[in-house]
């Protein structure tokens, strides 16, 4: 727990006013707060792994944590400041006051232990409270068995929330059909995406949204004839800079000192993905961001398709957008 973001917290709290800490009131905190509650006891030795495993770092500008970890003694005072939190991990045993919370509120006792509990409303509206229900032998061990299933829950709810907030304007299924029948392919976008043709086997959809801030948002398809069947990474990033000058305002050169690449398994042979980032070539104004760049091998079209998913969001957290980007790129369909 880093006490800066602790003391964002409890500035939130402040801000709500002691009358609103109560049952039933609304939850706050961002999506990306989680609120750890158990023993200090056990959690000083289990801190680390945990922490690794259920907030891991995120390919980013700079890596980030999927999830701001803010761990809580349930006998403290800030317990009962920070119960309205929207989403809170707990651990304990049947008996501790806050486990027995959970398990009234999802209204179930695990048989056998150690086992999960989900719940919801516990102790605000709109919260996700998820816990750990361990015996009283052995907690640790147990509590360590059950992390990383742990973290594939936390990591699905936030999937589920970042897809669902990026399609709150709908589906665009006008641009979707027009692109079958024009350019011979089709990309589900959400409709606060513009469409462009900058080139003639070139297609640009950017959103540029300003609400709270600096938020730019581009997906982008190329395609050429013949199958690309042993594509690279420096093989994909040339193909990127070589469009770049045609679907961006900002002048900007691809990094490659970080790069990830992995086998789109579900294409066709020679697909893959590159992740990697971009940076202004202006050196008096350093700005710079993540982009997912991938190859689709086409056989029926005898086409290789680019995308790229690109964004620049100065200040922001990326995760939730890289999510968006896989979501968007991974409804591409050759031929439509």
């Amino acid at each position: 727990m880093k006490s800066a973001h602790l003391a964002g917290l409890l500035a939130a709290l402040a801000l709500l006013g002691c009358e609103s800490i109560e049952r039933g009131r609304p939850a706050i905190g961002d999506v990306t707060d989680l609120i750890v509650v158990g023993a200090d006891s056990l959690w000083s030795g289990v801190e680390d792994s945990v922490t690794a495993i259920v907030a891991p770092h995120v390919f980013a500008v700079h890596n980030e944590r999927m999830f701001d970890v803010t761990a809580v003694s349930p006998v403290s005072e800030l317990w009962t400041q920070v119960q309205q939190y929207r989403q809170i991990l707990a651990f304990g045993s049947p008996g501790d006051s806050w486990i027995d919370d959970v398990l009234s509120a999802a209204g179930r006792t695990p048989e056998k232990l150690p086992a999960i509990v989900n719940a919801d409303n516990v102790w605000a509206r709109g919260q996700s409270v998820t816990a750990v229900v361990l015996p009283r032998t052995d907690p640790t061990a147990a509590f360590l068995s059950q992390v990383p299933a742990v973290a594939l829950l936390l990591d699905d709810r936030f999937h589920r929330f970042a897809r669902g907030r990026m399609f709150l304007s709908d589906t665009n299924t006008v641009l979707r059909d027009k692109l079958t029948a024009e350019a011979g392919f089709a990309i589900t976008l959400p409709n606060i995406y513009d469409a462009a043709a900058p080139g003639p086997q070139l297609r640009a959809f950017h959103n540029r949204n300003k609400v709270g801030g600096d938020l730019f948002r581009s997906i982008v398809v190329s395609w050429r004839d013949g199958l690309f069947t042993e594509a690279d990474a420096p093989r994909v990033l040339a193909w990127r800079d070589s469009i770049v000058p045609l679907v961006y305002d900002l002048e900007q050169a691809t990094l490659t000192d970080r790069v990830e690449v992995r086998t789109l398994e579900d294409r066709a042979p020679g697909s893959i993905e590159v992740r990697a980032l971009w940076s202004g070539t202006d050196p008096s104004f350093p700005i710079g961001g993540p982009l997912v760049d991938r190859i689709v091998v086409c056989p029926d079209q005898n086409r290789t398709y680019f995308l790229e998913a690109w964004m620049y969001g100065p200040s922001r957290r990326k995760y939730e957008y890289l999510i968006q980007f896989e979501t968007i790129l991974d409804s591409f369909r050759c031929g439509g």
